[in-house]
């Protein structure tokens, strides 16, 4: 019989690799008659050996060109897929062992979890300034906790709650400060409604008096007091930015509880004053907003030291707390 052209051949639903070079077998034309059907069966019987033989022979190179190709095919792709594997490893072994090229052990510490007290979301979490076992919390239901670490940070104990909510509309601190003594903290509100817009809650107990003063000044025209800060200067003073584009500096009086406001810049600003902080070397008041602008404004020359424009809102802005000799 002569063997069926690989084009005849019923195809099989997986796609096979067919070599790049196939042996290609004659065949005899037919002839009318019966010296055809002669020819045919001597060239049938003279060369079944040969034909046979090559048929076998192209058979074996193929399928040994097959699996040659396929198994190279998957050595590859193992090949390829383990230095993958490989390369991601390391790639997330790196932050652990960083430089080091000797094993070393992961120290790993359990956190503890505790109840803030509060009954509504946290708003603010600051550290006292000359203390750092004692730090205040306030949150949207107007208190403001005054909590001490307890052991090597393994848990804090409340030691104080105060309702610092504005007398009027019961609004909540947006943002509180500690002075630098340590002694008082201080709240920021709103402007609206010509509501009280910094309270002062006193840490030391006083008989007689209230624990919890709210300023008279009243320097933002409108929205919300988003920041204060106490600037790391040597004269006592602290800093307010709000959604009316203002910063404005409040420099204390030999009064007991009056500040003086002055408004620094209003126009600088084309939205509201996120985040407002002091530097150390000069006199200079950083402030970030909603507009994507960071601002350098020095409080002395009573001038734009610098600007920058960034790529995204900017709601926050801390200066270093170590000090450059």
């Amino acid at each position: 019989m002569s063997p069926i052209p690989l084009r005849s051949r019923p195809q099989s639903k997986t796609d096979l690799l067919i070599p790049a070079i196939t042996p290609k077998v004659s065949q005899p034309p037919k002839v009318a008659g019966s010296s055809g059907k002669a020819q045919v069966s001597s060239s049938s019987q003279a060369s079944p050996a040969v034909s046979s033989q090559s048929i076998s022979a192209s058979k074996e190179k193929g399928d040994k060109s097959y699996r040659s190709s396929s198994k190279q095919d998957v050595e590859v792709q193992d090949k390829g897929t383990k230095r993958k594997f490989e390369e991601k490893e390391h790639k997330e072994l790196i932050p652990m062992v960083r430089t080091s090229s000797k094993p070393s052990i992961i120290q790993c510490h359990s956190n503890n979890h505790i109840s803030s007290h509060h009954k509504r979301k946290l708003r603010c979490l600051y550290m006292c300034p000359v203390n750092d076992q004692l730090f205040a919390t306030s949150a949207l239901d107007g208190l403001v906790n005054l909590w001490e670490v307890q052991g090597r940070g393994s848990g804090a104990s409340l030691l104080s709650t105060t309702d610092c909510q504005s007398p009027k509309q019961r609004r909540w601190p947006e943002d509180i400060a500690w002075h630098p003594h340590g002694n008082s903290l201080f709240s920021v509100y709103t402007a609206d409604g010509g509501e009280s817009q910094v309270s002062v809650l006193n840490l030391n107990r006083t008989q007689g008096k209230p624990r919890v003063t709210f300023l008279e000044a009243k320097p933002h025209v409108k929205g919300i007091i988003n920041s204060i800060v106490f600037p790391p200067w040597e004269n006592t003073c602290f800093v307010t930015g709000g959604s009316d584009h203002a910063v404005v500096l409040w420099k204390e009086t030999d009064a007991e509880n009056v500040w003086k406001p002055k408004q620094l810049h209003r126009s600088i600003h084309s939205s509201a004053v996120m985040g407002v902080a002091g530097m150390w070397q000069k006199q200079i008041i950083l402030s970030v907003g909603a507009d994507k602008r960071i601002i350098g404004f020095d409080a002395n020359m009573e001038r734009t030291e610098f600007k920058h424009q960034i790529d995204s809102k900017c709601m926050v802005v801390a200066e270093s707390k170590v000090k450059r000799v």
